[in-house]
């Protein structure tokens, strides 16, 4: 299936609100693909994505093994797309 929609979600130490987010995204009636960047979270926040990716292949999570900024992340993810238009 072809994604339509790339969502970018850089990530860093929000892990009370990342499930939200992607509970959210899930019920958006679009084909689409999700990459989470981890920019080095401390709270378990990748880890919890890592799951979502474990239940949804169009989910895919990338981990900074260090933090890098909300920029760097954001570029990774665009380097990453393969949809036909990008979201933050």
């Amino acid at each position: 299936m072809e994604h339509k929609l790339s969502i970018i979600i850089p990530l860093f130490n929000s892990d009370k609100h990342i499930c939200r987010c992607l509970d959210s995204i899930l019920e958006l009636p679009l084909h689409k693909e999700v990459i989470v960047v981890d920019d080095a979270s401390s709270d378990g926040g990748g880890e919890l994505c890592d799951g979502w990716a474990d239940r949804d292949p169009r989910f895919q999570i990338v981990h900074f093994p260090e933090n890098r900024g909300v920029c760097a992340a954001r570029n990774e993810g665009v380097g990453r797309a393969a949809g036909a238009f990008i979201s933050f």
